[in-house]
């Protein structure tokens, strides 16, 4: 997790009623900040992202080449709540 995720996952998680909760982030890139509000043990996230990337932005990491690469690490960063995240692999219209 990245310093800036863990921040943004703070505020977002302050925001949510207590009890279990669902969500969705839309765009997980890498997962960092799946992996930051996936530590609230309660919460279900829909992780959606079409991993198809963008060559404008490919020096970032962005582009094509690098989206499985960054889809697995998205996985493995939220491994430890797999049985409360789910990875859908569509763009986010056909997601919705």
């Amino acid at each position: 997790m990245t310093p800036a995720a863990n921040v943004r996952a703070r505020e977002v998680l302050k925001r949510l009623q207590p009890g279990p909760v669902k969500g969705a982030e839309i765009g997980i890139w890498r997962g960092h900040m799946s992996a930051a509000l996936l530590q609230r043990p309660d919460l279900e996230l829909y992780m959606v992202d079409d991993w198809k990337g963008n060559l404008e932005f490919a020096h970032l990491g962005y582009g094509p080449e690098h989206q499985a690469d960054n889809k697995a690490l998205a996985i493995s960063q939220t491994e430890f709540a797999a049985e409360r995240r789910y990875v859908v692999h569509e763009d986010s219209a056909a997601a919705a």
